[in-house]
């Protein structure tokens, strides 16, 4: 982190010396070495809780990808159903348009009913392709 070498050490050590006095230098040693101590284990505490943060930030992304993935593949089946649904409805509408002119003396009631009847059962099968 600091690039100091042996002799600014040294040199800190001299202004120290001359400073303090050579009584309260080794207290002074000790005070500072307490306090390097103290910033060390408080970097190395932040620095362990980062990475706990960092661990749930991840666990989070990749929860996010699979609700992506799952959405996703909720998204292709529902177009495959759409597909297929407007497919059937296709089917259904010449089967209807065949039992109106079959018998135009139904009456419209009747005829409502067997369409409505016609379409169902082409939704249930649809449904049972795709369930």
């Amino acid at each position: 982190m600091f690039d100091i070498g042996f002799w600014e050490l040294a040199i800190i050590g001299i202004v120290a010396l001359l400073v303090v006095g050579p009584e309260r230098l080794p207290g002074l040693i000790r005070t500072v070495g307490y306090w390097l101590g103290k910033i060390k284990e408080m970097a190395g505490s932040v620095k362990s809780d980062l990475r706990q943060e960092l661990d749930k930030v991840e666990d989070l992304q990749e929860k996010l990808r699979e609700q992506e993935e799952i959405l996703n593949r909720h998204n292709i089946l529902s177009k495959d159903s759409l597909s297929i649904s407007t497919k059937s409805e296709a089917q259904v509408q010449p089967v209807v348009e065949q039992i109106k002119s079959a018998d135009p003396l139904l009456p419209d009631e009747k005829r409502s009913s067997i369409e409505d009847d016609v379409v169902v059962q082409q939704k249930n099968s649809v449904n049972e392709k795709t369930g």
